[in-house]
């Protein structure tokens, strides 16, 4: 399976902007599955609610869904894009799957920053198949919390793709972590940029990468726009062993009467 990230520096509040970015990205580009940043039609650094409110109407909601399901037709592939999503008057951070027939699946962050209040927080860790592989989501700041990739494990996730959007450093080793000690590949897609609110200045870092199952980065990106593919065989995905245990589920049961996981 050929899998990977698109990394670009997002337009504020310019979907049109944004559409015509990724459209031109991916326009050469052969995958099966391709990770966009989080947040990336709109932008992230929104003070104001009304104006994300919006930004996420009905009719720049299809028109998203149409641009990038008539991309995956024509490519033969599935796109995970992070998008802002109304639902009656409320904001959620969304992942959505989009496919050749549309939406195959989406998750709504559950863990929000201190930046994000606007939004009302999702409740699901679900699995989606997609090409026979199964895949999860976890939105950035999801990925900090290990119950967040254990569950998805649990269900028998094989791919965990993370639409991104920050500057500091410490996600990229998380992520290295998580691969690791649920023996996932892992796609995390970061923007690149900056954003202003008042006196503040958000700074993006970019470095989207793809982790094998041992924690090992396969590709990573650098601070420009790219997209970066590579070839990965699920079917090693969940494997008991890891580079120094040769059970590693039975190693997780022996706390098994500590934390029980609603899967």
């Amino acid at each position: 399976m050929r899998i990977g990230y698109c990394q670009f520096n997002v337009a504020y509040a310019d979907i049109d902007r944004n559409l015509q970015k990724v459209t031109n990205l991916l326009e050469n580009i052969s995958a099966d599955l391709i990770v966009l940043p989080e947040l990336c039609m709109t932008g992230y650094c929104f003070s104001d609610r009304s104006e994300l409110l919006q930004l996420s109407s009905r009719e720049n909601h299809n028109k998203i869904i149409q641009t990038l399901s008539s991309i995956a037709r024509s490519k033969h592939l599935y796109i995970v894009a992070g998008m802002s999503e109304a639902e009656n008057d409320s904001l959620f951070n969304t992942a959505f799957i989009i496919g050749p027939n549309g939406i195959a699946g989406k998750h709504r962050k559950v863990n929000l920053t201190n930046n994000e209040t606007i939004f009302s927080r999702g409740n699901k860790c679900e699995i989606f198949e997609i090409a026979q592989v199964k895949i999860g989501i976890a939105i950035c700041f999801d990925s900090w919390f290990s119950e967040s990739f254990r569950i998805l494990s649990l269900k028998g996730a094989q791919i965990i793709c993370c639409p991104s959007n920050f500057g500091g450093h410490w996600t990229l080793d998380v992520m290295k972590v998580r691969a690791l000690e649920n023996s996932v590949y892992t796609i995390m897609s970061n923007r690149i940029g900056c954003e202003q609110i008042g006196h503040e200045q958000a700074d993006f870092r970019g470095e989207s990468q793809v982790i094998d199952c041992g924690g090992n980065i396969l590709i990573q990106a650098n601070d420009d726009e790219c997209v970066g593919i590579v070839e990965v065989n699920p079917e090693v995905a969940n494997i008991k062993e890891n580079i120094i245990c040769n059970d590693m589920e039975y190693e997780r049961r022996l706390y098994s009467k500590y934390v029980k996981y609603s899967i």
